[in-house]
């Protein structure tokens, strides 16, 4: 079952939040991201997440609240962010009204192609860079929604109770990203441990891909090598329990 709240931070921190990887690795994304000066548009939905994303110089970065905005967009509920992210509704600008441009323009054929990346039909990924890319966002998808999950979930939040402070690092072929605990709340970082207590490392993209799109199973791929967990166990047990729940939000 899924929580309406959880689901929200899902939306913006991990499925929105993976604009970031999309404008480091598609050049047409990089374009968009581009404006002539920085453009900080805020999400702030009531009762529920907030954050300001950055553009500017071809990259996106998420900021904290408190970094002021160019924009604002306001959700009245959790629930509509969720909607939003589904196409089926629409914020209330309450700041920012000249920079709206850019959020009806820029942002909106960002969320689209963001969309066509995680949505591709299995044709596309016949595609190997167009697969590539797809599979990278879809990490970073993956390891932000554990976190919220770990976070905000009341099933996931049993689990990280339980896990003790240090990192692990999710990795698949290139991809190395890092989801750190401290004091029981879960942060993804998109770059590499220095220094992880526990590792979950798929061999290869493909594998990843095959994982998450539920083409091949965990355990087997476990059995045969093609996927590695290993390091101090309260972390591994207790995160793969979060990580069990990542399909019940992500899916359709």
């Amino acid at each position: 079952m899924k929580d309406t709240l959880t689901l929200s931070y899902i939306n913006l921190f991990a499925v929105f939040g993976a604009i970031e990887t999309l404008c480091a690795l598609d050049s047409e994304a990089t374009a968009l991201a581009s404006p002539k000066k920085p453009v900080l548009i805020k999400f702030s939905v009531k009762n529920g997440p907030k954050a300001v994303f950055k553009f500017f110089g071809g990259k996106c970065e998420i900021l904290p609240e408190s970094a002021k905005p160019s924009v604002t967009l306001w959700f009245k509920s959790p629930e509509a962010l969720n909607d939003m992210a589904n196409g089926k509704g629409n914020p209330l600008p309450i700041k920012g009204f000249l920079k709206l441009g850019f959020v009806l323009n820029n942002f909106k054929k960002l969320g689209a192609m963001l969309e066509s990346y995680l949505k591709a039909p299995p044709e596309k990924h016949e595609d190997k860079e167009f697969s590539e890319i797809s599979t990278k966002i879809m990490c970073s998808v993956v390891a932000g929604a554990i976190c919220e999950i770990g976070n905000h979930d009341p099933v996931g939040k049993t689990s990280a109770k339980r896990i003790p402070n240090g990192d692990l690092s999710f990795e698949a072929g290139e991809v190395k990203l890092t989801i750190r605990t401290e004091e029981n709340k879960l942060s993804l970082i998109k770059s590499e441990s220095p220094n992880p207590r526990a590792i979950m490392r798929f061999d290869s993209l493909a594998t990843a891909k095959g994982v998450f799109s539920g083409e091949k199973d965990a355990m087997a791929e476990i059995g045969k090598g093609t996927l590695e967990t290993k390091g101090y166990f309260p972390i591994m047990m207790n995160l793969n329990n979060i990580l069990n729940r990542v399909s019940i939000y992500l899916k359709d």
